[in-house]
């Protein structure tokens, strides 16, 4: 659509610039008097095309930027799920490591095999991803 108006404009002005060549002044006001209505309304034709080619320029940028909203919206609650388990998971490995220094502090030796940590973990792990289903996208 645009470069139909870009090639009117180009045609429109080549051909008032091939008139004022070609025709002598007299004549060429003349003609311009005798068709002035019909130049106004060409005219105002032409100023409504550019106003419908703007709107649908901006019709076109809206619906982008809607879209483009529309994507980051959904790839927001994956990436804060991400990183609540992340967190989840520091959190946990920090918590495992306080543990075991304590233990070996108080000079205890440690138990088994991590059996109720492990555990720890797994819960809150499958919390976590009892989340995602209900995420959007996920």
């Amino acid at each position: 659509m645009l470069a139909l108006l870009l090639l009117h404009l180009a045609a429109a002005l080549l051909g008032t610039v091939a008139l004022t060549v070609i025709l002598p002044p007299e004549l060429l006001i003349a003609l311009l008097l005798e068709h002035a209505p019909m130049l106004l309304v060409a005219l105002t034709l032409l100023v409504l095309r550019l106003l419908a080619l703007l709107l649908n320029l901006a019709a076109l940028l809206l619906s982008l930027l809607t879209q483009l909203l529309a994507h980051a919206a959904e790839l927001v609650p994956r990436t804060l799920a991400l990183a609540l388990i992340g967190s989840s998971l520091r959190e946990n490995e920090g918590a495992r490591f306080l543990r075991r220094r304590r233990r070996r502090k108080a000079g205890r030796q440690e138990r088994g095999h991590g059996g109720a940590e492990r555990q720890d973990y797994l819960q809150s792990l499958h919390c976590l991803l009892r989340l995602l289903p209900v995420l959007p996208g996920a």
